[in-house]
């Protein structure tokens, strides 16, 4: 007996998600203002939470920096995990919440590691409540607050350990094969 499973919408955020561009960030602020920043001072989603306010806008302004999007590397699994939703017949997008002077340039790097997903399907929202979807993965539990029509998955990172998942209905998981499991889990439902 042949199981049918349904095909979903699926949104996955790209930074933190797909790459690496805190930890790049963090090499390059520190290399540039010789600092000893480390993944663990990042307790908060908003960095101004976690830096002062100067060093904050210096971070934060390394993002609009062609040289660091060209130095990030896809998370671990991340490659595997969206070509298998992908070859499963579930509709990925990448949804991404940033500087319109970044969009080329992130466009271009997924297309360079992500090309099974066409560029028609990459979208550029700050408002990612407004997004149609039946999956929403991110790292930023604002983002997935703010929909709550869909299954809302949140990638663990040192910024979101305040957040009590239950409390929320989040699913937050740890790597790419806990993403694929919990897709497969929706998709029995």
């Amino acid at each position: 007996m042949v199981m049918i499973m349904n095909k979903l919408t699926i949104c996955v955020d790209v930074d933190a998600v797909l790459n690496d561009l805190m930890e790049k960030t963090i090499v390059m602020y520190n290399n540039r203002y010789s600092t000893k920043l480390s993944i663990d001072d990042f307790t908060y989603y908003d960095i101004f939470k976690d830096l002062p306010y100067d060093d904050a806008e210096k971070f934060i302004a390394l993002w609009q920096e062609e040289e660091l999007w060209n130095s990030l590397e896809p998370r671990k699994g991340s490659q595997r995990g969206v070509k298998k939703l992908v070859d499963d017949g579930h509709i990925v997008y990448f949804a991404t919440s940033t500087h319109h002077k970044n969009f080329a340039w992130k466009v271009e790097w997924l297309q360079h590691y992500f090309g099974m997903v066409p560029t028609k399907n990459i979208i550029c929202i700050h408002n990612k409540g407004l997004l149609n979807c039946d999956v929403l993965i991110d790292d930023c539990v604002d983002n997935l607050l703010a929909n709550k029509l869909c299954h809302r998955v949140l990638f663990d990172c040192c910024w979101n350990q305040h957040v009590h998942d239950d409390v929320h209905l989040i699913t937050r998981v740890h790597n790419w094969d806990e993403i694929i499991e919990v897709v497969n889990e929706i998709c029995k439902e």
